[in-house]
This record gives structure tokens, sequence and C-alpha cells, in this order.
């Protein structure tokens, strides 16, 4: 995650927690999407692993 001063959407100056977590408390902007796309893809893969293990049990 990119860590920036200032929001890339609204331009305000950040404080150090909204800096730390990626979030604009002005705007509501967030900028951790990489790290959420990864996150969103391995919670698939778990799904799709579970899946797969229902429908063996189901033989």
């Amino acid at each position: 995650m990119k860590k920036y001063s200032f929001c890339p959407k609204c331009q305000i100056g950040l404080n150090s927690q909204e800096m730390q977590l990626g979030f604009c408390q002005n705007c509501k902007n967030s900028w951790e999407d990489e790290d959420a796309e990864e996150d969103l893809y391995d919670e698939e893969l778990q799904r799709q692993s579970d899946d797969d293990i229902n429908e063996m049990n189901d033989w």
C-alpha cells in the first residue's frame, strides 16, 4: 500500500493514523485497493476449495 501525506482524491493533508490506514476521514477515500483485491482473490480460492471438498463429501 502506498503511503500519502495528502489524500490523492481531495488533496487534504493526512494525519499519521490516516497515512498508516490508507484512509482519508475527510472524503472517506481509501487507497488500499491493491491489498483488498488480493484478499478477495484469496477468499475466492478458499471458497472454491471448500466447494470442492463439499462435492467430494457428497459422493
